[in-house]
């Protein structure tokens, strides 16, 4: 099986989170192709489209999983389409620390983006309750899995530490 990730660089934790993707299945012996293509194209999803065929990734592959902002516009036919949301930009809570740019991008852009990412989708994946009951409370959606985020359990684990007098009953 070959799989593509294609994902417009935002410099956010939905970069690092293909990119850990991409390098687990690889451990794996899974085909992946990751293409990042430039921020600017978030503005220009149909231009993106075009990039990516144009360089030949999307003409190889058997499953296509991105992100669920622009993942319409990477959808191949005859070719499952699987995205993963790793939050709402529409929560209510999350509105309410975003910029006025922020703000019209994701009102006159991005819902409509998503809205037909949505609904153009094979699976759709969350990777929390709270994305998860957010994504079908704002887009009226009832078709998301819940999968949760691993956890490289080598690199973070708790440490071992004293408890000094300080704290006594304290701290465990």
């Amino acid at each position: 099986m070959k799989i593509l990730i294609p994902i417009i660089r935002g410099n956010s934790g939905s970069d690092v989170y293909f990119q850990s993707l991409r390098d687990a299945l690889h451990k794996r012996n899974i085909a992946i192709t990751l293409t990042r293509l430039p921020q600017y194209l978030e503005l220009a999803p149909p231009v993106a489209k075009i990039a990516l065929f144009w360089r030949g990734d999307a003409r190889n592959c058997d499953l296509v999983h991105t992100n669920g902002d622009h993942g319409s516009h990477f959808k191949v036919r005859g070719r499952p389409l699987v995205l993963t949301v790793l939050h709402n930009v529409f929560e209510e809570n999350y509105q309410k620390y975003t910029t006025t740019f922020q703000k019209l991008y994701h009102h006159v852009f991005l819902k409509r983006y998503l809205y037909r990412a949505l609904n153009t989708a094979d699976k759709i994946v969350a990777i929390s309750l709270s994305t998860k009951t957010s994504l079908e409370r704002t887009f009226g959606i009832s078709n998301v899995a819940l999968i949760y985020g691993g956890v490289d359990t080598d690199m973070f684990r708790p440490r071992e530490i004293s408890v000094t007098d300080q704290f006594p009953g304290k701290v465990r």
